[in-house]
C-alpha cells in the first residue's frame, strides 16, 4: 500500500477521533453549564458577584474550547495539505 494512502487514512482516523472527543466534551460541558446555572441562579444566599464570576468562567472555558477546536482543525488541514502535496516516490 502507498505510504501516502496510509498517512491519509491515519490522518482521517485522527480527525474522526478528535472530532468525536470534542463533540463529547462539548456535550458534557453544556450539561455541566446547565446544571450549574439551575443550581446557582435561584439561590439568594450566593452574592451576584459570585454568580457573575462563575458565568464569566463558563464563558472563558467555552471560548478556550473553541480556540482549541479551531487550532486543531487548522493543524489537521495543514497536515492533510502536506500529505497531498508530498510527491510520490
Amino acid at each position: 500500500m502507498e505510504p501516502k494512502i496510509i498517512a491519509k487514512q491515519i490522518l482521517d482516523f485522527q480527525k474522526t477521533l478528535l472530532n468525536n472527543f470534542y463533540t463529547t466534551h462539548a456535550a458534557v460541558q453544556d450539561q455541566g453549564e446547565k446544571i450549574t446555572r439551575q443550581i446557582l441562579d435561584p439561590l439568594p444566599q450566593v452574592p451576584q458577584q459570585t454568580k457573575d464570576l462563575v458565568h464569566n468562567w463558563i464563558t472563558t472555558v467555552r471560548q478556550g474550547q473553541e480556540k482549541v477546536k479551531k487550532f486543531q482543525d487548522e493543524s489537521l488541514n495543514r497536515m492533510e495539505r502536506f500529505i497531498q502535496e508530498t510527491p510520490q516516490n
